[in-house]
């Protein structure tokens, strides 16, 4: 006897990619004109940022910037002084049997960060930081429901579904700005 089967379609996201890729940092950096000099450095800092991610083809690749901040003391001694510098890196990770329509999670964390005062004028910072990433693709499965005979007994049992409608990012600065006494 042949039964009259029940299916419905439910939405389910799938795990294609995780995976990190080691970015270096390399950086001889002169202090511009209008900085004083280095007296002594108190804190060497990298935040990096993404600005796009893509998968094309077999890659991921993930553009973004680097903002280095040097923290240190001016040659009186008496003030604390910041230098910025902003760079740009690209990262390409291998990613294989993507269909393309996959939606990239993309995360950094910095590994390691060195400062070295090489003159009173320049510094060289060597650290690097990570390009994290995982890729998602919604995909839809068939489930069957039930069975169409009122001769058939069923146990059924309802759970709840949920959809992804969307993955998205927002990088944003929080600051605070502090008042000092004398």
């Amino acid at each position: 006897m042949e039964y009259q089967q029940r299916r419905e379609t439910v939405a389910q996201s799938e795990l294609l990619f995780d995976g990190c890729r080691e970015t270096p940092v390399d950086l001889d950096l002169t202090l511009p004109d209008y900085c004083p000099d280095i007296q002594k450095i108190l804190k060497c800092e990298v935040t990096p940022a993404v600005s796009s991610a893509a998968v094309l083809g077999e890659s991921l690749d993930v553009s973004g910037s680097v903002v280095l901040r040097v923290l240190y003391l001016d040659p009186e001694g008496t003030r604390i002084r910041c230098c910025e510098n902003t760079s740009s890196y690209t990262a390409r990770l291998p990613v294989r049997s993507l269909s393309g329509n996959g939606v990239p999670r993309v995360r950094t964390h910095v590994e390691y960060v060195n400062c070295r005062a090489v003159s009173p004028r320049r510094l060289e910072i060597h650290g690097s930081f990570s390009v994290c990433a995982d890729v998602w693709e919604r995909k839809e499965i068939d489930l069957l429901c039930g069975v169409e005979d009122p001769d058939v007994e069923q146990q059924t049992t309802e759970r709840d579904v949920s959809v992804c409608a969307g993955l998205s990012r927002q990088e944003f600065t929080v600051g605070e700005v502090l008042e000092l006494g004398d």
